[in-house]
């Protein structure tokens, strides 16, 4: 028996709060990448699809199209079973042994996703090893994170390509009598700079630490035959004990092929490495996020088709409160349309953020007249409410950005120091007393 009355606490709860997830419902267009269709509530709509892992639209290409069609005239659809029960299908036995190939590795096993493959290795090493300690670069992946998290198995986080930092890790773990296990990218996903490979597997060699590389951003880019940062390097599996990979090798071939015709949109914050070695292959364009004047038109034409009631200081709201992103812009707007009454400046601050704007604004204040107590009684009220650090760190992040309440000296300094409680501390290190070390910074900063 379910009882079902528990789920529409939860679901009114969350659409009464505005945090209701609703699923985009799309098709793309075979032929027409990135463009799809968008089947919304009232209407289809022609949409551009950026937020895409298809980069290169390679999941239309009429070669992968045709492969896929000779496999299922064979075999039909779906595996049929898991690997180890209804057996492993050939294909999937093929391509593990072209990435073992590529990568000079005497074994490769496919994951569903490279999210996935990091996730669960990282579980299974610390099932297997069970005095291991990852030791992990602060700017690694949220796969990465997330399988440490899971894992259970003790950690440490150096500083990003810091290697004095590393090897105070190493020595640490080593003094503890644990098995260290160096997690580390090659090429970083956010800011695409690079990792200093060579130096990180001679500290392993000196420390015997385990090494495992994310080359998911290198893979295709570089080496003579695409295999990543590693064979760039000319590192292999003496020197590299774990590598992970997406299948993207044809990457290269494909862009060679179609140099005069691809475009890559680079989304990552520091470009310039990316071009480095792209530049002859292909044209970039770098997409700037649009300006609040061009929200503000989008807002307002949606508005007027819409029949969207509202105060005008609702609009200016959700312009600066959306953070340059017109899906999340849109998001607001749908919201208000589903409401269906006149929106006003309180209904709108509990719709479209995840904790209240008046409530972060009560501890600026607090925080202002060095009041700790009562800075942390806020914080502690959210923590209650069920709302995680991350959260809190997240959403200060979003109001300090658009507040009034602090001038744009106090804001430039806040930023920096809130960016790094989000890094370091971004689910490894999930911990409610960080947010009262954060509140003593705060206060120090404000009342300088």
């Amino acid at each position: 028996m379910i009882y079902e009355h528990h789920f529409d606490s939860v679901i009114a709860a969350y659409k009464k709060d505005g945090r209701y997830r609703v699923f985009n419902d799309i098709i793309r267009e075979r032929g027409h990448f990135p463009k799809a269709i968008w089947y919304g509530k009232y209407a289809p709509k022609n949409i551009v699809n950026w937020c895409s892992n298809d980069y290169l639209g390679m999941g239309q290409n009429q070669y992968v199209i045709d492969a896929m069609h000779t496999a299922l005239d064979q075999t039909g659809a779906g595996s049929g079973g898991t690997r180890n029960i209804g057996g492993t299908s050939q294909y999937h036995v093929t391509l593990e042994r072209e990435l073992a190939s590529l990568h000079q590795r005497e074994s490769a096993l496919l994951f569903s996703s490279a999210y996935v493959a990091n996730e669960w290795s990282i579980i299974a090493l610390a099932r297997i090893i069970p005095n291991i300690c990852f030791i992990s670069d602060n700017k690694n992946h949220a796969s990465l994170i997330m399988g440490v998290k899971h894992s259970r198995a003790d950690k440490i986080i150096f500083e990003h390509n810091d290697m004095e930092d590393l090897e105070k890790c190493l020595k640490q773990a080593v003094k503890a009598k644990q098995t260290p296990c160096i997690l580390f990218e090659s090429v970083y996903s956010m800011d695409g700079d690079i990792a200093p490979i060579k130096d990180i597997v001679d500290l392993a060699r000196q420390y015997s630490a385990i090494t495992y590389i994310d080359e998911v951003h290198a893979v295709g880019l570089y080496g003579p035959t695409g295999a990543g940062y590693c064979e760039h390097l000319n590192l292999y599996s003496d020197d590299i004990d774990i590598i992970n990979e997406q299948s993207q090798q044809v990457f290269r071939n494909c862009i060679d092929k179609y140099s005069n015709n691809v475009i890559f949109l680079a989304s990552c914050s520091n470009t310039q490495k990316v071009i480095e070695s792209l530049q002859s292959r292909m044209n970039v364009l770098n997409i700037k996020s649009p300006t609040e004047e061009q929200l503000e038109g989008i807002a307002n034409k949606i508005i007027s088709q819409e029949n969207i009631s509202l105060d005008k200081e609702v609009l200016t709201f959700i312009v600066k409160v959306c953070n340059g992103s017109i899906r999340i812009l849109i998001n607001y707007l749908e919201k208000f349309k589903l409401l269906n009454k006149h929106i006003d400046f309180d209904l709108a601050n509990k719709v479209c953020t995840n904790i209240s704007f008046i409530e972060l604004e009560k501890y600026t204040n607090y925080c202002k007249q060095s009041n700790l107590k009562k800075s942390l009684n806020i914080i502690n009220s959210l923590i209650v409410k069920g709302y995680s650090v991350t959260d809190i760190l997240d959403s200060y992040f979003t109001f300090v950005k658009i507040t009034n309440t602090l001038d744009e000296d106090k804001k430039y300094n806040i930023i920096p120091l809130l960016c790094k409680y989000i890094a370091i501390f971004h689910d490894i290190h999930e911990d409610e007393i960080e947010l009262s070390f954060f509140t003593n910074n705060l206060i120090e900063l404000l009342n300088q």
